[in-house]
């Protein structure tokens, strides 16, 4: 692979964005999302729904509900639908 083909490898820039949130987490954005958030977005970006999520990510459904409802608030979002558009729009999922 490339390092041109790297720079655009959608599992490494979730991890720099990872990396960048536990050391300069900001409040709002891309930037403010944990780890477990975006173990969630992931599979929420692909359409599984938050009892499939709980049960891969060994959550409850209230703990996937609540780091949605976190992302949302922090990506200016208020649906599942808007959170996948922004996913595909920023090249993470």
């Amino acid at each position: 692979m490339s390092s041109v083909e790297v720079a655009f490898d959608p599992r490494r820039i979730l991890s720099v964005l990872v990396r960048r949130a536990r050391h300069t987490r900001t409040r709002h954005g891309w930037g403010s999302l944990t780890e477990a958030e975006l173990r969630v977005l992931r599979l929420a970006a692909k359409g599984r729904p938050s009892p499939e999520i709980a049960r891969t990510l060994y959550l409850s459904r209230r703990t996937v509900g609540w780091h949605l409802s976190n992302m949302f608030r922090k990506l200016g979002l208020s649906s599942r639908g808007e959170l996948v558009v922004e996913v595909r729009r920023h090249d993470l999922g």
